[in-house]
């Protein structure tokens, strides 16, 4: 009881803390013309910091490293968030459109999904998404990557480097627009 109570009040209060920050971004979304707001978390031209995480499978583990010399959107998100869940079809649009060209991590904060795995799960399987999942259970690729707010994404260049790194959802034709800008 006391469990359910504590992850409760936990939950409600990332929740706050979400809306507080969303509502904080929708102005800068606004005048990005709804593309998602440029943050400076880590400034471009910076080494990505390196990733290691578990798939959502579970059957092997995905590091960032084994994609240089590709285009890489690292993306953060959680099945809690409605602005993410609104960006996946565009995202799953990138995949299906520029194939092995570019490759889709989305990061989920698993720490914070009170169902677990089996809700990212159910999320993937209904949102019908073939990019990677990778599941960060103790949120240390979040805090490496210094994310206050989901969705949060990063364009990784082919060199390894970030490109661009963005907070609140995307349309398909901005990722498309950023992807082909980068090297």
């Amino acid at each position: 009881m006391v469990k359910k109570f504590t992850a409760s009040i936990l939950l409600l209060t990332l929740i706050v803390i979400f809306i507080y920050n969303f509502s904080e971004q929708k102005n800068n979304i606004e005048e990005s013309n709804g593309h998602g707001a440029t943050s400076d978390s880590l400034a471009a031209g910076t080494e990505a910091p390196t990733v290691s995480l578990q798939s959502l499978e579970g059957n092997k583990e995905i590091t960032l490293s084994d994609y240089k010399g590709k285009k890489v959107l690292l993306n953060f998100w959680a099945t809690w968030c409605g602005p993410c869940k609104e960006e996946m079809p565009a995202m799953e649009k990138l995949k299906k459109a520029y194939g092995n060209e570019v490759e889709i991590l989305a990061v989920n904060a698993t720490a914070t999904e009170l169902e677990g795995v089996e809700k990212v799960q159910e999320f993937k399987e209904q949102a019908n998404v073939s990019f990677t999942i990778l599941l960060d259970k103790d949120s240390t690729i979040i805090e490496k990557y210094r994310v206050l707010n989901i969705p949060t994404s990063y364009f990784i260049g082919s060199d390894g480097k970030i490109k661009k790194t963005v907070t609140g959802p995307m349309t398909y034709e901005f990722m498309e627009q950023t992807i082909n800008s980068m090297n």
